[in-house]
């Protein structure tokens, strides 16, 4: 599924939803064939702290994953973020993001 689709999917209030692309590091390259079961308890994790995977992907390029999500508040994507990278298979680099009406609500707070 591409993130438009899964965007217009979702419905009444919403969590922030983030971004969230990481690197393997040394470490999680060398045990890669562990990493479907890392993805796996990472989404668990995720769920766990009150948060919603809406989508990874492992990708080519610069990243290797980017993973979207929602999750109640900034403290538990930090928590979130800061945990991951303690284990020290990936490094991991996170935004929020915003839709169209979202962007725009903001910009009617503007001066």
């Amino acid at each position: 599924m591409f993130l438009p689709e899964i965007l217009k999917e979702r419905k009444g209030e919403l969590m922030p939803t983030y971004a969230m692309l990481m690197k393997w590091t040394e470490q999680g390259a060398k045990t890669l064939k562990d990493a479907p079961r890392r993805l796996e308890q990472a989404t668990k994790a995720y769920e766990a702290s009150g948060g919603k995977v809406l989508g990874y992907w492992v990708t080519m390029g610069e990243y290797d994953i980017l993973a979207i999500g929602e999750i109640p508040s900034e403290e538990a994507a930090a928590a979130f973020a800061l945990g991951l990278s303690a284990q020290g298979n990936v490094t991991t680099t996170t935004f929020r993001m915003y839709t169209p009406e979202e962007f725009a609500k903001l910009v009617k707070m503007l001066p």
